[in-house]
């Protein structure tokens, strides 16, 4: 039985979505950003945000020599500096208003 050639698939659809993925965004990274995003309304979410966003950096650097690199650099480093900055704010203003 001879066997058919398979006709070459068609080129992709300018606009249209790519199946391939990028590196897995880390977890803590993304944490963090929410984190320090809601620290302006609760002291202990811009510390977690900082804290998260640390180990997150460590995280995603450690995984740089693996065969599966993971991605979130910019979001743990927006959460951390979110969490500086709205935190101290909140801190700011509850001892104007209550200190």
């Amino acid at each position: 039985m001879t066997r058919t050639p398979e006709a070459p698939s068609p080129p992709p659809i300018p606009g249209a979505p790519d199946d391939s993925q990028g590196p897995p965004t880390n977890g803590m990274a993304v944490a963090s950003l929410a984190c320090g995003i809601f620290g302006w309304v609760f002291v202990v979410g811009g510390l977690l945000g900082i804290v998260l966003g640390i180990v997150a950096l460590g995280q995603i650097r450690k995984s740089q020599q693996t065969p599966e690199p993971q991605s979130g650099t910019g979001l743990a480093i927006a959460g951390i500096m979110l969490g500086a900055i709205l935190g101290t704010i909140s801190v700011v203003i509850l001892v104007l208003r209550y200190g």
